[in-house]
């Protein structure tokens, strides 16, 4: 299985950045009532985890979309 292009930067910088916006967005509106229970603490968290995983399903979609 190649991932090269998972850490590569090959797509449009305008398209997968909003993307990956409108995913956190979206993430953390899901998940709010758990990291509004948990604090300041758990919502940092939540947010890196939320950053991380729709940066990465942006590029899985956007790599499917071509």
């Amino acid at each position: 299985m190649n991932v090269k292009w998972l850490i590569t930067p090959g797509e449009p910088r305008g398209p997968w950045a909003i993307m990956t916006a409108l995913m956190t967005f979206g993430l953390m509106t899901v998940t709010a009532p758990l990291w509004q229970a948990g604090g300041p603490i758990v919502a940092a968290i939540a947010a890196v985890f939320a950053v991380g995983l729709s940066s990465v399903l942006s590029k899985i979609v956007l790599e499917t979309r071509n």
